[in-house]
């Protein structure tokens, strides 16, 4: 019996010594009680096929390791833990409805319970406009007649293309194509309409200076062969205009204004082409701008393989060249900037800002 007090009396001790409390909803080490951990935070969406990827900023643990995230849709409903159950951040929801907008709150779940909900994402909608809504893999058509021709706005379906050198998608759902052909950008809403989104559709003459562009309205504007495209996540679209060359940026609203290069024209038939001078973007003669890529911090890149180099525009405003010497060669793994590119492309760059 004496034994059986003092071993009770000594478990009494460990327990306030540790903190640790049989049945209770709190474990605590040296003095400090765990809690349920903070909301995550910056959450930034990525839609897929009838799915999303959310990528955020975990918070606090509590002082107990994160075992799990759980999200909810739209603001209600029930929790649905993430199977199986891991610390990434990042957190893929299948099941969603290509074309149905949603909202998505996550919070991170410890030995605890489930923590604090984060603030609600931004409105996404899942698509893809290549599969049928069961994505069985059978193709239908996003835009065009099959046959060569002036686009017409309306159902984007029965409208002929011309010459398509660029497609994006943004966060919203709407695709936009750049028809070098017929100088143009065309937005297709997620309801299937086509429209112009930036040009006047004039021609031009492409064996001498293509036409000035002009900041204002996109509609009101010429874009000399248009090519690549890329969108950041506040929905702005850029555009690489070959012939200008030169990089435009087009709000949702529809306002262009220039974002790189001087549009000073030379004649690739005589004599040596611009020289790449890094400083202010729209001060700096581009070659041929041909890929563009934006990442999560609203840096944009250019592929340029006029210089066969990659730059970056900062988000002040400032390009500097990121990878290439500026001559033709095969890539050598190291320093990026003393590397030798040959005939790079395209670009792409992933959710946490590295460059393909």
């Amino acid at each position: 019996m004496f034994i059986r007090r003092h071993l009770v009396a000594l478990l009494a001790v460990f327990s306030l010594i540790v903190g640790f409390t049989v049945g209770s909803t709190s474990i605590a080490s040296a003095g400090v009680v765990a809690t349920v951990p903070a909301a995550p935070t910056a959450l930034d969406v990525y839609i897929g096929k009838g799915s999303a990827t959310v990528y955020f900023t975990a918070g606090a643990n509590g002082g107990s390791p994160i075992t799990n995230y759980e999200y909810q849709l739209d603001g209600t409903g029930e929790w649905i833990a993430r199977s199986p159950a891991n610390a990434y951040q990042a957190v893929t929801i299948t099941g969603l409805t290509n074309g149905t907008s949603y909202t998505v709150r996550l919070r991170a779940v410890n030995a605890i319970g489930a923590g604090t909900a984060s603030a609600s994402s931004a409105s996404f909608t899942p698509l893809l406009r290549l599969l049928t809504p069961a994505q069985d893999g059978t193709v239908s058509i996003l835009a065009g007649t099959g046959s060569s021709g002036t686009p017409t706005p309306g159902p984007a379906v029965n409208s002929a293309l011309a010459g398509v050198n660029g497609l994006v998608v943004d966060a919203s759902g709407n695709a936009y194509i750049a028809d070098n052909s017929s100088n143009q950008v065309f937005k297709i809403t997620s309801d299937g309409t086509l429209s112009v989104f930036a040009g006047t559709g004039a021609w031009f003459d492409r064996f001498s200076a293509p036409p000035a562009i002009t900041p204002g309205p996109a509609t009101s504007t010429d874009l000399p062969a248009p090519s690549a495209l890329a969108v950041d996540a506040a929905g702005n679209l850029y555009v690489a205009v070959l012939s200008s060359r030169q990089v435009v940026k087009i709000t949702p609203a529809g306002t262009l204004s220039i974002v790189a290069g001087t549009g000073t024209w030379f004649d690739p038939f005589e004599g040596p082409g611009p020289v790449l001078a890094p400083g202010p973007a729209t001060s700096v003669d581009l070659s041929r701008p041909i890929g563009l890529a934006v990442d999560p911090a609203g840096n944009l890149y250019i592929l340029d393989d006029g210089y066969h180099q990659v730059l970056k525009v900062a988000t002040d405003g400032i390009l500097s060249v990121i990878a290439g010497t500026g001559v033709q060669g095969g890539p050598t793994p190291g320093p990026a900037t003393s590397s030798e590119l040959l005939c790079p492309g395209g670009i792409a760059v992933d959710p946490s800002g590295n460059l393909y």
